[in-house]
């Protein structure tokens, strides 16, 4: 029963990366921005190379009001609530985060771990048998790659080009 369910449950996490698609590139003009991203987290590259990171707290006609988390070049701009020019800005990365696959990838993990231990030994050792301690590290670790996997799987980011006027 443990190695059946262990095999279907591998063959539901195969489809998992092919979810992971390609960065979306969008095109919106300054005007329907703010439908798109406000409250989001998005990053972007001033003229100058500064990087900054933060969430869009709304667009106005000539800038954009955000609270900025992280700035490579804190004397251009600096980090906390902060307006960017709109003439400085070309091209958004927007990010978004799900959970779908953090809480399958957490769940299925350890399970697939288990039935493939199983499948392997032939059997799972018995209750204070020499191995119970592999076993037991291998589905604690697993649950932790587990968290990862769906992390890095829930993860979307699209690049969102600004029309000129």
């Amino acid at each position: 029963m443990g190695r059946a369910a262990a095999l279907v449950l591998t063959l539901l996490l195969i489809p998992a990366p092919l979810e992971a698609r390609a960065n979306e590139r969008r095109q919106y003009r300054w005007g329907d921005l703010e439908a798109r991203i406000k409250g989001r987290k998005i990053a972007f590259v001033l003229p100058d190379g500064t990087q900054v990171k933060g969430k869009v707290r709304g667009v106005d006609a000539d800038g954009l009001r955000l609270s900025v988390s992280e700035s490579s070049n804190p004397a251009v701009q600096a980090v906390g609530e902060g307006r960017v020019p709109r003439q400085s800005l070309s091209v958004l990365t927007v990010t978004d985060t799900g959970k779908k696959w953090r809480i399958i990838c957490t769940i299925a993990t350890p399970i697939v771990v288990v039935g493939l231990i199983g499948l392997a030994a032939g059997d799972l050792p018995e209750p204070g048998a020499s191995g119970e301690t592999a076993v037991g590290a291998a589905v604690f670790g697993s649950l932790a790659g587990g968290y990862l996997l769906g992390w890095a799987l829930d993860r979307k980011t699209t690049e969102i080009e600004i029309i000129r006027q």
